[in-house]
């Protein structure tokens, strides 16, 4: 074959695919990204390659710097990652093709079986599709979407998000779940609890949901439902699985998705409120339908002794479904 591969692309931040073909060409010969070093953020894509290295399946992950004329001289195959081959005109590379049948290196192109994506997509937060230490990063230090997200929120709720955030992705690994959109319901499920800007979305929820509560809607569930519309204005989500997952995480519904429980389940027990609720967590990382159950159960019991209203059309719907046993 060859001795060595460099991969081409936009790195800013490298997205999972890139990483998948890295893993793969690896174990053929020895393999490293291209950082242009013309780019203003050059460094900051470092960055992130040296974080996800710190993962034992990417400590490997090796790069070259330089500038566009410096591919003209490297000694091995030069893959293009990119859709867009315009700004690489003259350079000798193998073009990538995607959604083919299987991963394959032939003497024209690299074929791999799963679709394209576009870094760019993290960036704007409609798909968070990175490394969680890169995810991490850009939420930790309020970069591209998460600076927007953090502007509507208070410090606290948005530390809240943060965190369920992570409980959820770590439990959707063990679960047999989609980690990264686990992670996107958690981060983005109060987006509209805050900010009062949001109650632009009203007129749109009452058209909607009034027929199930009769013209009123206790004020702390609006949020559930502007979260879809805010998401969709302003990151362009369009996964209908994170909308339903955010949709009932405060009052619960019938037939919830494993992605909805999950959210419900970590809204009441993340650990910044005020009871230890380590055993229901544990208990979610084991059983996560069963997890589920323990606390709503435990909510319920909760709302009970404070005499809290809990009598809505959703929340009476996901008690006799998931508490009549």
């Amino acid at each position: 074959m060859t001795d060595s591969f460099l991969l081409i692309g936009n790195f800013n931040p490298i997205n999972l695919n890139c990483l998948k073909i890295f893993l793969n060409l690896s174990k053929i010969a020895k393999t490293y990204l291209f950082i242009d070093t013309s780019l203003s953020n050059y460094r900051q894509i470092e960055t992130y390659i040296n974080l996800i290295k710190t993962d034992s399946t990417y400590s490997n992950l090796e790069f070259i710097e330089g500038k566009k004329d410096d591919l003209l001289s490297f000694d091995g195959k030069i893959i293009l990652l990119e859709k867009d081959e315009t700004n690489y005109s003259g350079i000798n590379y193998l073009p990538c093709k995607y959604d083919c049948n299987e991963f394959k290196l032939s003497n024209d192109c690299l074929e791999v079986n799963f679709p394209y994506f576009d870094s760019n997509q993290i960036l704007t937060g409609k798909n968070l599709y990175t490394h969680i230490e890169v995810i991490n990063y850009i939420v930790s230090y309020r970069l591209y979407f998460a600076k927007t997200l953090s502007s509507k929120l208070s410090k606290m709720r948005y530390i809240h998000c943060f965190n369920i955030a992570n409980l959820a992705y770590k439990i959707a690994k063990l679960n047999n779940l989609d980690p990264i959109k686990a992670y996107m319901c958690g981060l983005y499920h109060d987006f509209t609890r805050s900010s009062c800007e949001f109650i632009k979305y009203r007129p749109l929820i009452d058209a909607k949901y009034s027929k199930y509560y009769k013209g009123y809607l206790p004020s702390e569930m609006y949020h559930q439902f502007t979260a879809e519309f805010a998401l969709k204005e302003y990151f362009d989500v369009s996964d209908e699985e994170i909308y339903l997952a955010i949709r009932y995480h405060t009052s619960g519904n019938q037939n919830m998705s494993k992605y909805a429980k999950l959210i419900y389940a970590l809204d009441k027990i993340e650990p910044t409120r005020s009871y230890d609720s380590s055993m229901m967590y544990v208990n979610l990382v084991n059983d996560l339908e069963s997890g589920f159950k323990g606390v709503l159960k435990a909510n319920k019991e909760y709302l009970d002794q404070h005499n809290i209203d809990q009598d809505n059309y959703f929340t009476n719907l996901c008690y006799k479904q998931y508490l009549s046993n």
